[in-house]
C-alpha cells in the first residue's frame, strides 16, 4: 500500500524522477526522505508499520468504549452513527485508521522531497541568532502538506471503493465519503502519526521551543488543527477531544492501561504546557512561518510541486 501511494503521487505530478520506497528492518518507529542523484527515496522502518498497527487496533477498541458509554458529543462517536458495534465493524474501522496513518506517514516524507527541502540537505540553511533549528519549519511544512495530500488522496480513493457489502469497503464509505467525517479521521490519524514517530511516544516538558531538530509535539498538533479548520470541517473543541483521544490511546498502548485522568495524559505528552503557555506556542509557530518564508526562494529552486498546489501557510 505504501508503495502504491508513492507510485500514485509520482504519476499524478508526472515527476521526472521516480519515487522509490524501501522498508528497513529497524524496530524503532521512524521514516526518512532521501534524494540521491537518480531517484527520490522514502525509507520506512518496520517499527513504524508495527506501531501503526498497534495504534489503529487500539483506536478501534478505544472508540468502542466511547460508543458503549453513549458519549454522542465526542466527534468520532458522531461519525460512528448507527453502525453496529461488533468485531467485524471494529476491525474494519481499525483498518481504515491504519490506511490513513500510513498515508500521512508516506506523504510526510514525499512532501520533504517535492517541496525543495533537499536544499537544506545539499547546501544548508542559515540560522539567524534567536531562531530555531531550520529543520523545525521544514518539518511543519511537511506535516501540513501530508494532511492536505492525504485528504486529497482519500477523496479520490473512496470514489473507487465498491459498495458491495464488504465490511471494510462499507467502513471506507461510512467514514470517508463525507468531507466532514473525512477531516475528523485524517486529523486524529495525523495526531496518532505524530505520537507514533515521537520517541517512546513521549514529549518532554516545555523548556525552550527553539531547541531540537523537530518542533514540540504540541506545535505540530496545533498546525494540524489549523489546516483542518481552514477546511471548515473541524472545530477547536473537536480537535481538543481528538488530541486527548489520540494521547490516551497512545498512553494505553505504551503502559498497558490508559491513564485514568486527563491530567496524566496531558503531562505525559506535553499537552499541559499548552494550557500554561498558549501564547508561547502561537508565537513559535509564527516565528517558524517567518523563517520558512525567508528560505522560500532557495527551496523554490528545487521544488517539484506545482506552485498552485503549494500551501503557503507561512504567509497567512
Amino acid at each position: 500500500m505504501a508503495r502504491e501511494l508513492a507510485a500514485q503521487f509520482e504519476q499524478r505530478l508526472d515527476m521526472q524522477r521516480p519515487i522509490r520506497l524501501a522498508v528497513l528492518t529497524a524496530q524503532e518507529p521512524n521514516a526518512f526522505a532521501t534524494a540521491p542523484s537518480k531517484c527520490d527515496g522514502v525509507l520506512l522502518t518496520k517499527g513504524a508499520f508495527d506501531r501503526i498497527q498497534v495504534l489503529a487496533l487500539a483506536s478501534a477498541y478505544g472508540l468502542q468504549g466511547l460508543v458503549d458509554q453513549g458519549l454522542t458529543e465526542f466527534p468520532l462517536v458522531r461519525t460512528w452513527g448507527g453502525l453496529p458495534v461488533n468485531e467485524e465493524t471494529l476491525t474494519a474501522f481499525g483498518s481504515v485508521v491504519a490506511h490513513v496513518m500510513t498515508a500521512v506517514l508516506v506523504y510526510h516524507e514525499i512532501a520533504h522531497l517535492v517541496l525543495g527541502h533537499e536544499w537544506k540537505w545539499r547546501n544548508g540553511l542559515e540560522q539567524d541568532p534567536g531562531e530555531a533549528d531550520p529543520n523545525q519549519c521544514l518539518e511543519l511544512d511537511a506535516d501540513l502538506h501530508a494532511i492536505v495530500f492525504t485528504g486529497q488522496y482519500l477523496a479520490d480513493r473512496v470514489a473507487l471503493v465498491p459498495r458491495d457489502g464488504d465490511p471494510l469497503n462499507e467502513a471506507w464509505h461510512h467514514f470517508l465519503d463525507d468531507a466532514g467525517k473525512r477531516s475528523l479521521v485524517v486529523l486524529v490519524c495525523a495526531y496518532l502519526f505524530l505520537l507514533a514517530v515521537t520517541p517512546h511516544g513521549r514529549t518532554p516538558a516545555i523548556t525552550e521551543l527553539r531547541t531540537g531538530s523537530h518542533p514540540h509535539l504540541v506545535v505540530r498538533q496545533l498546525l494540524a488543527l489549523l489546516v483542518q479548520q481552514k477546511c471548515q470541517h473541524v472545530t477547536a473543541s473537536d480537535a481538543v477531544d481528538l488530541v486527548y483521544f489520540a494521547a490516551a490511546i497512545n498512553a494505553g498502548t505504551l503502559d498497558a492501561t490508559i491513564p485514568v485522568t486527563a491530567e496524566e495524559v496531558a503531562g505525559m505528552h506535553g499537552l499541559d504546557a499548552l494550557s500554561s503557555a498558549p501564547d508561547a506556542f502561537k508565537d513559535h509557530i509564527e516565528a517558524l512561518g517567518k523563517q520558512l518564508a525567508r528560505y522560500e526562494p532557495k527551496l523554490n529552486q528545487l521544488m517539484r510541486l506545482p506552485p498552485e498546489q503549494r500551501t503557503r501557510w507561512f504567509k497567512s
